[in-house]
């Protein structure tokens, strides 16, 4: 009983490139999982045209217009909101 609600860090899903908890998942147009501070600085060093960090599949649109834009064409990608919802819920102490 005491190991099943003894919870640990490994149990949560984590960021493939960084290996942390996930922080504002992003889901990636292949539908890979990466934190968003993750694609932002993956783009950052592969430029506009870099693909996802582990397929190399295109990210953005080809009509993105250079590094300004990065951070906003990310934060239009979708966040995974049940990822973020579940470890979310492994930072709150429990009552």
């Amino acid at each position: 009983m005491a190991a099943a609600s003894a919870s640990s860090s490994s149990e949560l899903p984590e960021c493939p490139v960084c290996h942390d908890g996930y922080q504002e998942p992003k889901i990636l147009p292949c539908t890979h999982l990466v934190c968003k501070k993750c694609v932002v600085s993956w783009l950052h060093k592969a430029g506009v045209k870099g693909g996802c960090p582990l397929c190399r599949a295109r990210i953005l649109p080809s009509t993105s217009r250079g590094q300004r834009d990065l951070d906003t064409l990310v934060n239009d990608l979708p966040t995974d909101l049940a990822t973020m919802a579940l470890v979310d819920s492994h930072k709150t102490p429990a009552v």
